[in-house]
């Protein structure tokens, strides 16, 4: 994949949870007390769910690889 399709496929991914999560805040869904602390956390898991949930189980090399660039390069 190159730069600008990764590059892509961040910002697609990035702005269908930021368009979920405001639909949300403007419907009145989400708590008026949340800050920062509370909205990362949900941004986090709302991230997360939008993951290839099998991806350890199926691909577990292609884990391992992943997590150890994810450690080794800092990311």
């Amino acid at each position: 994949m190159s730069k600008d399709e990764q590059q892509t496929l961040l910002e697609e991914l990035s702005t269908s949870i930021l368009n979920d999560m405001c639909y949300c805040i403007r419907a009145g869904k989400v708590p008026a007390d949340w800050n920062g602390v509370e909205l990362r956390q949900w941004f986090a898991e709302k991230a997360k769910a939008a993951t290839l949930a099998s991806f350890p189980q199926e691909q577990p090399e292609r884990w391992k690889s992943y997590s150890n660039t994810v450690l080794t390069c800092n990311l």
